[in-house]
């Protein structure tokens, strides 16, 4: 069948647009890039801009797409923005020549991604893989070895997740080999158990850092750190050592989540403030799930004008937990940019009452910074479980209506979202009488409402 007339082609920029529509069909992306060679650059975006290896027949499928296209005018490693790095062990079970084939493949791979703008490392096998670099660098400079390795000069997010290390060092080196990025997420960073006298921290790898030219991470604006799924000691090291020089960080949005008490080796919270201090005229958005609030006795935050959002996640991790600082350190909040509060509370099936708060000092000083930010609107998120012998869901309307009249009078905007777990017994014939009672689990939808 002949085209139509030159004059009636829709222009490639409207056929792009509706191949964006295809982005999560892989079926009809496949097809529409054996259509017309016109279509394969956007056919190839959304078939490879984000790519997740796992095993070693990942990797190698992988490899070989991106050599076959390699020669031609759409190679598929232009494409790549977002790559997994694959969880395969480098060492164990790989012994004599073997032993660094797997670390030959990644590096393959890799060398050819320049426009990669986010890395996930997620339960990547770091300890074999820091062994074998050391290996072939001898003497030399691991920063450079890691540079070679990880050629990605407009790499914007590296995300960390479920990481073994021995050293804070090593993740320092890796975090200041990207001057344009943006975002640094670090969660369950682990570092083994191993006696004290045959642990290394080795000193002088840090000293390549004090040859950059410039500062480093001057674009990094957003920071997750994980203190509760990490080891506290290694993630402080490495959120501290980005408050050093040659770092020079100022974060608009930080999410922390502060460890439990009962294995808290290290006042995280302390390092919180210490972040925070650099960050007074850059922050924006501010999340911190904890078990506590003594901590915000002594934080002020009047003076971060460009504040926008503020959440407080509080974990029950104490029978009867009583956040007393709370109500003060709402009112010194600052005025100007401020429009959302977010209170996150846990609630149990037996919990009769209201009092891990102060709420007449809550109430008065919501309404107090009301007058400063008229626009601002406050959120109460609670979650609750359920049993079987329990009352059913609490009412949290109500009783918030109460405890919340001045807030109320003065005009704010309050929400209130609920979540609730009902904990049941399992309606099995298979379970024997003389077995125990098997139970399961519902989450309700969430309720959302406006006092």
């Amino acid at each position: 069948m002949s085209l139509p007339p030159l004059h009636l082609q829709l222009p490639l920029e409207l056929h792009e647009y509706i191949v964006d529509y295809l982005h999560d069909d892989r079926v009809a992306l496949r097809a529409c890039s054996l259509t017309s060679q016109s279509w394969l650059p956007v056919t190839r975006l959304h078939l490879f801009g984000c790519i997740c290896l796992r095993r070693v027949p990942d990797c190698l499928r992988f490899l070989n797409a991106l050599e076959t296209s390699a020669f031609t005018h759409t190679r598929i490693a232009d494409y790549v923005r977002d790559l997994r790095l694959p969880g395969m062990a480098f060492v164990s079970g790989n012994r004599g020549e073997r032993k660094g084939q797997r670390l030959e493949l990644v590096r393959h791979i890799l060398r050819g991604l320049r426009n990669l703008t986010c890395l996930r490392v997620y339960a990547f096998e770091w300890m074999g893989f820091i062994d074998l670099l050391r290996a072939e660098t001898g003497v030399g400079s691991l920063r450079e070895a890691l540079a070679a390795f990880f050629p990605f000069p407009d790499l914007r997010e590296l995300l960390i997740d479920n990481l073994v290390l021995r050293s804070s060092q090593e993740l320092t080196l890796l975090i200041s080999l990207f001057p344009r990025l943006s975002r640094l997420d670090l969660q369950m960073i682990i570092q083994p158990m191993v006696p004290e006298d045959s642990r290394t921290e080795p000193s002088d790898e840090i000293e390549d850092l004090r040859h950059c030219v410039g500062a480093l991470g001057t674009g990094i604006r957003t920071l997750v750190a994980d203190f509760n799924t990490s080891s506290p000691a290694i993630l402080g090291q490495i959120v501290g050592s980005l408050l050093l020089p040659p770092f020079e960080v100022s974060f608009s949005r930080i999410t922390w989540d502060s460890c439990i008490i009962e294995r808290r080796q290290i006042d995280d919270t302390s390092l919180l403030k210490e972040v925070l201090g650099r960050s007074e005229t850059a922050l924006e958005s501010l999340k911190v799930q904890c078990p506590e609030d003594t901590w915000l006795v002594d934080l002020d935050l009047s003076r971060y004008h460009r504040l926008t959002t503020l959440t407080f996640v509080f974990r029950w991790e104490v029978d009867e937990p009583f956040f007393a600082a709370l109500p003060t350190f709402v009112s010194g909040l600052p005025s100007g940019q401020l429009r959302d509060i977010h209170l996150h509370f846990e609630i149990d099936d037996t919990s009769d009452d209201w009092n891990y708060v102060d709420w007449p000092r809550l109430d008065q000083a919501l309404a107090s910074v009301h007058k400063g930010c008229p626009l601002l609107t406050i959120t109460f998120h609670f979650y609750s479980i359920v049993m079987p012998a329990g009352r059913g869901k609490p009412d949290f309307i109500q009783p918030l209506k109460t405890r919340l009249v001045r807030t109320l009078t003065a005009g704010m905007r309050v929400g209130v979202v609920s979540s609730t777990m009902v904990i049941r017994p399992l309606d099995d014939d298979s379970i024997g009488p003389l077995e125990p009672l098997s139970m399961g689990f519902t989450i309700e939808p969430e309720e959302h409402h406006w006092l």
